[in-house]
């Protein structure tokens, strides 16, 4: 069964709805359990050529299949098994730099494209309802990084360069220096981005079962979350944890 029900059910609008996702610089799309498009934020419709409305309703897969003319194609396969990582544990999963082509919708044909998903839960009332995908393209980085290579290696075997070829190399080495900083800006980004979510994650489980055991709602959970976080001054998610831990050990 779908984790968001019908396209424009409440939960839906609770996660689509708000400007921070539709005015983000990062490429965003949601996904439900079953694997099929919600929302997609504007830069995610831009990096993929393809509007919105195209994309939602339809599987991930379908939207975004292997390209058919590379036999060694696993972008499908890959990303699969992120979802389920994510579904399983309740973790964001970082994929670092993959490989999956996408098809270009005016000529038909399939584009050599790299990318860095993180593929991150996301909850409502203490339960696994989805999966959120932010998205960089990693493409330039990549085929600076080659090119850099090419250069090194056409040094080692003492290869005649001529000045302007080396100017060539150089503005090549400069721009993929910029491309590596910024991909660790990025990893530095996943990196929090990780720590918080597996915090989220561990206080939405707390909130769940603070409301069996109390019989109460999600916000009355949550105040009591942080009630005992602000008596004891330990951060609230410390505290769900020890929460989680002792109603565990107690059944």
């Amino acid at each position: 069964m779908s984790g968001f029900g019908p396209k424009n059910s409440t939960t839906t609008k609770i996660l689509t709805g708000d400007e921070a996702f539709r005015a983000s610089p990062v490429a965003t799309a949601l996904f439900d359990l079953d694997c099929v498009v919600r929302a997609a934020n504007p830069a995610f419709t831009r990096m993929t050529g393809r509007s919105a409305d195209t994309l939602i309703s339809l599987d991930a897969f379908e939207a975004f299949p292997d390209n058919p003319d590379n036999p060694e194609a696993d972008g499908v396969a890959r990303m699969r098994a992120s979802f389920e990582r994510v579904f399983t544990t309740g973790i964001a999963d970082n994929m670092i730099i993959q490989r999956y082509d996408i098809a270009d919708l005016r000529s038909g044909e399939f584009v050599q494209r790299h990318w860095v998903p993180i593929n991150s839960p996301v909850f409502h009332e203490g339960r696994l309802i989805g999966i959120r995908q932010q998205v960089k393209d990693a493409t330039v980085l990549r085929a600076d990084a080659l090119r850099v290579m090419e250069h090194y290696r056409d040094v080692m075997n003492g290869r005649s360069v001529t000045n302007e070829q080396m100017e060539n190399h150089q503005a090549i080495v400069n721009a993929f220096t910029d491309g590596i900083t910024q991909y660790r800006d990025l990893e530095a980004e996943v990196a929090q981005l990780r720590e918080a979510l597996a915090s989220r994650a561990t206080i939405e489980q707390a909130k769940g079962m603070l409301m069996v055991t109390r019989r109460c709602s999600a916000d009355e959970a949550f105040e009591l979350l942080r009630g005992l976080s602000q008596d004891t001054n330990v951060r609230l998610a410390d505290v769900a944890a020890a929460l989680i831990y002792q109603l565990q050990t107690a059944n």
